[in-house]
């Protein structure tokens, strides 16, 4: 019995050490784009920008579950505070079939933009109470700086 333990015991680090003989390539990667949910009321620093979500200034989109002439639109106030620089506010509106996120900030190399204003209203409720929506705010680099970091390998 013991051989046989013995056996499996060598068999097993054997194995482990052939997997870490094998070389392994590096690639250049691109640095993803960067999620935040911030909630009505809330703040968020992004890389020394501060994001403040103040207002919800209409809701009219078209509820969960239900056929409207009209998609409607979330027109959201938002007050933008960057290092050394005077605070500003926004006010974004999104709308259902609008492509993209809606820059709020931009800066070298890099935009911050609201992707998303949450919830959805749903059914005959209407638009929910102000203090559970949130903004999905999205960091994603510039072309320039991603082809830039295609050639060199880092940002």
């Amino acid at each position: 019995m013991k051989v046989i333990y013995t056996l499996a015991f060598i068999l097993c680090f054997s194995a482990f050490a052939k997997a870490q003989q094998t070389p392994q390539k590096i690639e250049k990667v691109i640095p993803p784009t960067i999620a935040v949910k911030v909630m009505y009321g809330d703040a968020v620093n992004i890389d020394g920008v501060v994001i403040t979500f103040l207002e919800v200034l209409e809701d009219s989109r078209c509820p969960k579950g239900t056929t409207c002439i009209w998609a409607g639109q979330a027109k959201v106030k938002v007050l933008v505070k960057e290092k050394g620089q005077k605070a500003y506010t926004r006010i974004v509106t999104k709308s259902p079939g609008a492509q993209g996120p809606i820059s709020i900030c931009e800066r070298a190399g890099y935009t911050i933009s609201i992707a998303s204003v949450l919830p959805v209203p749903e059914g005959p409720k209407g638009a929910p109470d102000k203090e559970s929506y949130y903004l999905n705010l999205v960091k994603q680099l510039k072309e320039e700086v991603k082809d830039a970091v295609k050639e060199r390998g880092s940002y």
